[in-house]
């Protein structure tokens, strides 16, 4: 069976709704990503603590508080943005695009063992689920 590797990200079902209908543009983040991938599977945590779907990014760079077209992509308000990035740089990370599975599937549905990061880890799964 063929495996990839891929980032497991933990997104709030809010940003998740929003990043699925394509209001969300830019996923921010506190921590760089190194290495990260396409597709890029959304976990959503309690209550749903499923995979509800998957994106792509297309770029990623360094944005400040007062960045308000960062803001605005995040779907953030002013005040948001500020608590958020507590004066420090965050990064953004353009959605290409996003795509939610008919069905939320569970981490062992997904082939994917242990327990979900707060923010992201990297995990590999069978290619089929990906498709």
């Amino acid at each position: 069976m063929a495996v990839r590797n891929v980032i497991l990200l933990s997104v709030r079902s809010g940003s998740a709704e929003r990043i699925y209908s394509g209001e969300q543009k830019v996923e921010l983040r506190k921590t760089m990503i190194h290495r990260w991938t396409n597709p890029v599977l959304l976990y959503e945590p309690g209550p749903v603590c499923k995979v509800t779907g998957m994106m792509r990014f297309s770029q990623r760079r360094q944005v400040r508080a007062d960045d308000s077209l960062a803001r605005s992509d995040a779907c953030l308000s002013v005040e948001e943005m500020a608590e958020y990035s507590r004066g420090k740089i965050l990064y953004a990370y353009d959605i290409a695009e996003a795509r939610r599975f008919d069905e939320p599937r569970t981490l062992d549905e997904m082939g994917i063992e242990g327990s979900p990061s707060p923010s992201y880890r990297y995990v590999r799964v069978p290619v089929e689920v990906l498709e």
